[in-house]
């Protein structure tokens, strides 16, 4: 299997490409790479998740 650290590719699981073979730019990026569109509200809801859980681990640390 192929690295993948890619974590919101559709083909990505546990770091690891599901695909066989890959196709890869002249830049170096992954031409397969799928990213799953999701609902606004399921985005925002995500985003606001995390930024919570980010400024608290935050104010932890300045603690």
């Amino acid at each position: 299997m192929i690295k993948c650290d890619f974590d919101l590719c559709i083909y990505n699981r546990d770091k690891k490409c599901l695909l066989r073979r890959i196709s890869v730019s002249s830049v170096g990026c992954c031409e397969d790479c799928i990213i799953p569109d999701l609902p606004k509200d399921v985005l925002e809801m995500c985003k606001k998740d995390l930024l919570g859980k980010f400024n608290l681990i935050h104010e932890e640390w300045k603690s």
